[in-house]
């Protein structure tokens, strides 16, 4: 038993020496050189680390300032509705019947639905404003008075029908496309946010037009446009601005800006994209 005991200690006093016992100058460096080793891993992850956080941080600023680049001038008030309820009723046909589009547009609107006839509102001879609640307030002012009447009704949340003709308007968002006419309506929805009240230009105001104008595929065509300074035209002397007799209809403005970089070809999704954003920052 004793010797067993002897044994057992002399087992652990060795063990503990082995333990305790120094490294050798080898084992010194071998340990050395794999903490350096690892020391630069743990360095160069850290470093990989940064670098991406820095190409996100620089990525998020380009895009951040890719959505606060808004020239002033593409800034709008425009009326809030949902683009599609027009874009179902569709482009004028080939008779023309501008004006009773223009009273579906302006229904689509207020009511927020799609597919509206435009031939609700036609009485075999023309247009009937009055079964659209609409009612001409041009009266025979000035086209500076006319234009500030067309801003105010929208500033309301109203959309006015407006006559226009010649080279009338751009197409938003593809500017160099010019629409003509000799006489043709117009829905005004939107005005230029930095347009003066006091010197207002036709071209200060964003419209939805009837005209096919530009198709950007077989299915789909874009009705939102920009009214050149030379498109207001007269009727007999006198120019013709059309707004809603129902006090009780309006919808909501919103400042919005033209996206040209959301243009969409796509049949399966014919909505011209190049209308606005809500809320820019």
């Amino acid at each position: 038993m004793k010797k067993l005991l002897f044994l057992l200690l002399l087992f652990i006093t060795v063990s503990i020496l082995l333990i305790k016992r120094p490294f050798s100058h080898e084992q010194k460096e071998t340990i050395k050189k794999n903490d350096e080793v690892k020391n630069a891993e743990t360095e160069n992850k850290d470093q990989q680390i940064i670098n991406t956080s820095s190409e996100n941080t620089n990525e998020n600023a380009n895009q951040e300032t890719a959505v606060l680049t808004v020239y002033p001038d593409d800034v709008y008030n425009i009326l809030d509705f949902d683009r599609r309820n027009i874009l179902s009723i569709g482009e004028q046909d080939e008779w023309g019947h501008c004006s009773i589009y223009c009273l579906a547009y302006a229904q689509a609107i207020f009511y927020n639905r799609n597919n509206i006839d435009p031939y609700s509102y036609y009485d075999g001879e023309g247009a009937v404003w009055r079964w659209a609640d609409y009612k001409d307030i041009a009266l025979d002012n000035p086209l500076p008075v006319v234009l500030q009447s067309a801003y105010d009704e929208i500033s309301k949340g109203i959309p006015v029908l407006f006559y226009v003709g010649d080279s009338y308007a751009k197409t938003a968002g593809h500017e160099e496309i010019i629409r003509e006419a000799s006489e043709h309506y117009v829905l005004l929805i939107g005005y230029r946010l930095n347009a003066d009240y006091n010197n207002l230009k036709a071209s200060d105001f964003y419209a939805a037009d009837p005209a096919s104008g530009y198709k950007i595929n077989q299915d789909a065509y874009t009705p939102w446009v920009i009214l050149t300074d030379s498109a207001p035209k007269t009727i007999n002397g006198e120019y013709a601005l059309f707004t809603s007799d129902d006090p009780d209809l309006h919808v909501p403005v919103v400042k919005a800006y033209i996206d040209t970089s959301r243009w969409d070809d796509s049949v399966s999704d014919p909505i011209p994209a190049l209308y606005y954003q809500s809320n820019p920052s």
